[in-house]
């Protein structure tokens, strides 16, 4: 018998829309609607549960993509295009045979339809499989069933072909729309206890974007067949075809697609029409092509041109209107055209009715993509009031899901009832999570210190762990996480412990508060809302009859939703009283998507139902212990964050007995540890606890080991905590800290142990997330996740969290509302997410959540780790880690082997996903390359293994494993340096920690080529050299509180333009932006200063910008004896200065341009041609142009939907506005050379050579 996991895959090539679905059958068993999906974007920001079906082949046919890739692909060939087949549509309505050819849009060229259909089909195939494999699905051993749907039945032979063709030619089958769409209605209404009676008779109303499909359905012996199937045009695409229309007229075009893609327009109201509702009564605003950006309304009607709901001679009157290339339609004319769409399908129905097809159905079910419009529905249930109107959840892939049901069952028999509940359980149960909050209570432990002062001990103290298993811990490789370990009663300040991993019954033990919390209120509400009634009804009677006003409404009742008792056994029922009155209700809208959680539901409602009382005052508590070796602190930092209490340890031997050096040594790291945490410092609002956010402890260990009596112990540690709060950095944090304790790890139940809980509890609502008011309904999306991260899922993209909160019992389908779930839970420390509002993260870390912290801290502690956690046993790892070690060259052959150590990790499968993830964080970097020939490094393994193919090798470097004296070049030292004063960042505060540093290198390293002398790279800790360009070199010297900057070239002419250092300066500065946003350093504010020497020493005095800029010199170094010296003011020009003219011993003469052309202004044309031209660089290139920052975010934006040339074009369009006759050619070709961009392909293309250019 075959053991092996069955896995059904729906997949549907529609007319404009093609996706696919899945389910396992362990899944089916439990729940037959447990299906999974993915979602599709759309230019960057709009989210689908199907992709398009455009598909993009080269010119010699093969496929080259599909869906929206092969939209945006497409857009990017420019003039080549031709040449290439492209088709945005697949002819599903028609009779398809072997012999069939598909016409590209150029109406020239075409394909077999069946190669194309192929293609699509295998696309769809390989992504499913690409997600599931991430999700570590192991499908190498899973028996897969494919289940095709199709819109006609005689189609069903071609799509086998298709199939056969791509690699499906076992368990196929291939299913009808309306067959797939039935199954999925019966399955959901038999689960959902609300089956067909015998005899029932409803209308299925297909509106997808293409058409209208109406069909009546009958349950015939178990069994619902369709009868009077009719097909309407019409559809989703008659809206987006009349707002194409309106816009054409407004502008006075005929097509709008002749000239320009209006592919990002179209999917701009795709998206934002799902929005519009009869009770918005907002203007639609979209995104015109960019060639519209100045125009103005003609309002031309085109000869034979109509649009919905719009009469002909109509004036507009004003109602649209055009705006800096966007097009504002007011809400009236939308309504006009969504509801004429909707009356083409009301009057189908009506014939329907006229010919009594209509007469014995009870219900209308709306499926489809249309469906979903509110419009439709209100016209739909206006017309027919007497009938239901359903809509299903998920309307637009209803046929996919009951494909894969299909697939599982052959139909719909093997589906188990045991999840079913009462309607109105469920119903409340949902109304609760959507209306009702949680106040957010996690007690978040961060034990943080030196090496080796005995944290480890104290976490397993605080663990309650027994002594045999204390006695053999060691210290901490990293960081270990302990999530969740206690359920802590703050009034009583009693606590559980809980086992581990169990963060998804955690979540559920929150809902059932949440439900239990909202009974205890109704219970409350009801009986002051009784009192109320009997009092009013008291004044009431005694109120004169002549007082009593005529117009005065009656008295509504009060709706009260009665929740049935289950039967005794526990058992729900299998039938409700009207379940044919109200088919598929329960199935049914986006507020009642409660598809998945069944199993959850019957629990969680039964504790509701029950005696229990509810506990608002409990918290769970999790403990973080982290390593103290110095470069574990690069690591830190990614675990750190506000909502957290942190216990600064350190050993009280070593600060009260040890030597002057040892005591100064433990004295400074209590003060970098505790400033580390006041780093994160935001503002609590909260009273309930007066100790500032975050709040810090600080414990002492060893107390055993401290010699004297007990007076003359307390007499040392009165001296030594008197010494810490006399220091001047100490008084700056006194309002983080609690106080002093100090404890014995050598004895389990220390006196010092219990008052250390006592201070937990008693300052964790200083953690800043503390009672927070949050959505109820985050719950479920948080037990889904957690679930999932049970089951050993590592990494989710954020598409994926989307689907997921778009599926659960209460919809969370907002994106922004999703983003700052995330965070929250990244600030509690159960996930890691880093997803902002910023393009300059990286994709990465705004698209990949972490599910467990410690899979990535294990991952990270394999490259960033101390010598006596490294495995010895392995000698090539072994020797392989040394010269690792010294080079700080990460080497793939040792990351392989350490990777695939233990195989469960899964590390070496997600190697992309952890280097790219450490990249964006700064931990690794990988080195710039020169475009001729790249920096030299040492590779000293290749990390390939042999069933993989050749690949291309990364070169990753590790800045803060860096090693080794800093020593500059001579070509900045020698006599023919010519090198700029040096800028300083001088931090206000005095302890910046150094990850900062070595993340600004890393930065550094991946943006500039790193200079190389004499076969060694010039990099160090802290430190390091680059080439910005042909001419000038940068050196790059941190440490203390500043970070040092100097430019440097080698010229006879002891020259220096004015900007020749703005480029590293705006670099460097963006780049520490960054860095304190990622790490919520808030507190890390810099100014800038100029100095005379490159390197960093303790004590350098530096001249300040702002006073530089009052006077015209300043002495520097004026603390050095015998080394009096100045700085100027126009020293301050190479970094401050907005513009750098050409100078002609550094740039061609006159770029092979003439005099006349440079001066001239640039064209539309030309500008749209340099912006092809234009790739990462495009920040720095506008700035050096003299555009501000802020108009460029503007821009970015503002016109975010659009590529990145159209992007730029209109930061040309608003630069030059902005300086008139001084935006020339000449201020272009210079800030291309400056920023490094090839200015002879400029010339090479002819650009700027005519203003009539074709592009």
């Amino acid at each position: 018998m075959d053991k092996k996991p069955k896995l059904v895959v729906a997949i549907k090539v529609g007319y404009a829309y093609s996706g696919y679905a899945y389910s396992f059958h362990d899944d089916f068993k439990q729940n037959p609607l447990r299906i999974g999906t993915f979602s599709w974007h759309s230019y960057g920001r709009y989210t689908t549960l199907k992709t398009s079906s455009a598909i993009l082949c080269k010119p010699d046919g093969t496929f080259h993509s599909f869906g929206y890739s092969a939209e945006e692909q497409y857009r990017t060939l420019g003039e080549g295009a031709e040449q290439w087949y492209y088709f945005k549509t697949f002819p599903i309505y028609n009779e398809l045979d072997d012999t069939s050819n598909m016409v590209d849009v150029t109406g020239e060229k075409s394909l077999l339809t069946l190669d194309l259909f192929s293609m699509a089909l295998l696309y769809l195939r390989e992504n499913l499989m690409e997600k599931l494999r991430a999700r570590l699905y192991p499908l190498d051993d899973t028996t897969i069933s494919w289940t095709i749907v199709t819109q006609q039945s005689h189609n069903k032979a071609f799509i086998t072909q298709a199939a056969a063709q791509a690699d499906m030619k076992e368990n196929v089958t291939v299913l009808t729309k309306m067959e797939a769409a039935l199954t999925y209605l019966q399955c959901a209404s038999m689960y959902r206890a609300r089956p067909f009676k015998p005899g029932t008779k409803f209308l299925l109303l297909d509106a997808s974007s293409t058409s209208v499909e109406l069909s009546t359905c009958e349950n015939s012996s178990g069994k619902v067949v369709t009868t009077n199937p009719m097909t309407m045009t019409g559809g989703g695409n008659t809206l987006n075809n009349g707002i194409k229309s309106l816009i054409e007229t407004v502008l006075g075009v005929n097509d709008l697609s002749e000239h320009d893609d209006i592919s990002p327009l179209m999917r701009e109201f795709e998206y934002k029409k799902r929005k519009i509702h009869p009770g918005s009564k907002e203007t639609l605003v979209l995104q015109l092509p960019s060639r519209y950006k100045d125009a103005k309304p003609v309002n031309k009607r085109v000869v034979g041109k109509t649009i919905p709901g719009v009469l002909d001679d109509a004036d507009f009157d004003g109602k649209v209107k055009l705006k800096d290339g966007k097009a504002h339609i007011e809400f009236e004319v939308i309504q006009g055209i969504f509801m004429a769409c909707a009356r083409d399908v009301i009057s189908s129905l009506r014939d329907l009715q006229q010919k009594s097809v209509l007469k014995e159905v009870s219900s209308i079910i709306m499926i489809g993509g249309y469906s979903s419009s509110l419009f439709l529905q209100n016209a739909v249930r206006r017309i027919f009031h007497e009938i239901r109107v359903h809509t299903l959840f998920e309307s637009s892939i209803a046929d996919l899901k009951g494909a894969v049901i299909f697939g599982h069952s052959n139909g719909v028999q093997e589906i188990n009832k045991s999840g079913l509940y009462s309607r109105e359980k469920i119903q409340h149960y949902i109304k609760t999570l959507q209306d009702r909050t949680e106040k957010a209570r996690n007690i978040r432990v961060i034990i943080v210190g030196q090496e080796g002062v005995g944290k480890s001990t104290l976490c397993y103290r605080l663990l309650d762990e027994d002594d045999d298993v204390v006695s053999t811990i060691s210290s901490t490789d990293g960081v270990d996480i302990f999530i969740q370990r206690f359920l802590v009663d703050m009034v009583t300040k009693k606590r559980v412990k809980l086992d581990a991993n169990t963060e998804t019954q955690n979540v559920k033990t929150r809902i059932q508060q949440v439900l239990l919390l909202n009974k205890a209120t109704d219970n409350v509400d009801e009986l002051e809302t009784d009192q109320a009634e009997q009092q009013e009804n008291w004044e009431t009677v005694q109120e004169p009859i002549h007082s009593v006003d005529t117009e005065k409404k009656m008295p509504q009742a009060k709706v009260v939703t009665e929740t049935p008792t289950l039967p005794q056994s526990g058992k729900p029922p299998l039938s409700v009283d009207g379940a044919t009155d109200t088919l598929l209700e329960t199935i049914g809208s986006n507020r009642d998507a409660r598809e998945h959680w069944a199993d959850d539901m019957g629990t969680l409602i039964d504790v509701a139902d029950g005696t229990d009382k509810p506990n608002a005052d409990q918290a769970y508590l999790s403990l973080w212990d982290f390593g103290g070796e110095e470069p574990y602190y690069n690591t830190h930092h990614i675990f750190l964050s506000s909502d957290a209490i942190f216990l600064v340890v350190y050993n009280l031997m070593e600060c009260i007995e040890g030597t002057e050096q040892v005591m100064d040594a433990a004295t400074k790291r209590i003060k970098y540890w505790i400033r580390s945490a006041v780093n994160y410092s935001e503002k609590k609002l909260s009273g309930k606890c007066s100790i500032a956010t975050p709040p810090v402890i600080l414990v002492g260990t060893h107390l055993d080991q401290l010699s004297g009596t007990d007076q003359e112990i307390e007499q040392k540690l009165d001296k030594f905590e008197e010494k810490l709060c006399g220091m001047a950095d100490f008084q700056a944090m006194k309002n983080h800290i609690y106080g002093f304790l100090e404890v014995n790890n050598n004895v389990r139940n220390h006196s010092g142990i219990v008052q250390l809980w006592s201070a937990i509890t008693q300052v964790a609502p200083s953690q800043s997330q503390w009672e927070k008011e949050l959505p109820a309904r985050w719950l479920t999306l948080e037990r889904e996740m957690m679930r999932r991260k049970e089951t050993g899922e590592k990494v989710m993209s954020f598409e994926d969290v989307v689907s997921i909160g778009r599926t659960c019992e209460v919809e969370i389908n907002d994106e922004t509302e999703i983003h700052m779930f995330l965070k929250y839970l990244h600030y509690t420390g159960s996930i890691l997410y880093f997803g902002e509002e910023t393009e300059n993260l990286g994709t990465i870390l705004a698209k990949t959540v972490i599910l467990d912290p410690q899979w990535v801290a294990q991952a990270f502690r394999k490259i960033i780790t101390v010598p006596k956690f490294v495995d010895r046993k392995d000698k090539r790892a072994n020797f392989l880690w040394k010269m690792y070690q010294q080079s700080a060259i990460l080497d793939m052959e040792y990351l392989k082997i350490v990777w695939k150590q233990d195989k469960k990790m899964w590390f070496w499968k997600y190697k992309a996903v952890i280097l790219a993830f450490m990249e964006r964080l700064g931990l690794i970097a990988r080195p710039k390359k020169e475009q001729e020939k790249s920096v030299d490094f040492v590779q000293v393994g290749t990390g390939k293994d042999e069933t993989e193919e050749a690949e291309i090798e990364e070169i990753y470097l590790v800045p803060s494993l860096l090693s080794g004296k800093i020593c500059f070049p001579r070509e900045m030292t020698d006599r023919y340096a010519v090198k700029t004063r040096t800028l300083c960042l001088v931090f206000s505060d005095r302890c910046v920690p150094f990850p900062v540093f070595d993340k600004l290198l890393a930065a550094c390293i991946e943006k500039f080529n790193v200079l190389k002398v004499e076969d060694e790279i010039c990099l160090r800790r802290g430190f390091g050299i680059f080439r910005i360009d042909g001419v000038w070199s940068v050196a790059i010297c941190c440490g203390s509180n500043m970070i040092k900057a100097t430019i440097f070239k080698q010229s006879p002419i002891p020259k220096i333009e004015p900007g020749a250092g703005l480029r590293v300066r705006l670099f460097v500065e963006e780049a520490l932006k960054n860095i304190m946003e990622l790490y919520a350093h808030r507190d890390l504010k810099f100014t800038y200063h100029l100095h005379c020497k490159a390197n960093v020493n303790e004590g350098d005095v530096t001249v300040p910008k702002m006073e530089l800029e009052q006077r015209k010199l300043l002495p520097c170094c004026f603390s050095c004896e015998g080394d009096k010296h100045f700085i100027y003011r126009h020293e301050l020009q190479p970094w401050f200065s907005e513009a750098r003219p050409p100078v002609q011993d550094e740039y061609d003469e006159e770029y092979d341009l003439t005099s006349e052309v440079l001066e001239q202004c640039p064209t539309e044309m030309e500008m749209l041609g340099v912006s092809k031209l234009i790739g990462a660089e495009y920040f720095e290139f506008f700035i050096l142009l003299g555009l501000e920052s802020t108009k460029i975010s503007q821009v970015n934006i503002e016109y975010q939907a659009e590529t990145m040339p159209a992007r730029f074009l209109h930061m040309f369009s608003t630069w030059k506005k902005a300086e008139g006759d001084k935006a020339t050619i000449r201020r272009i070709m210079d800030a291309m050379k400056t920023c490094g961009l090839d200015t002879s392909e400029v010339v090479r293309r002819g650009v700027f050579e005519t203003t009539t250019q074709e592009f």
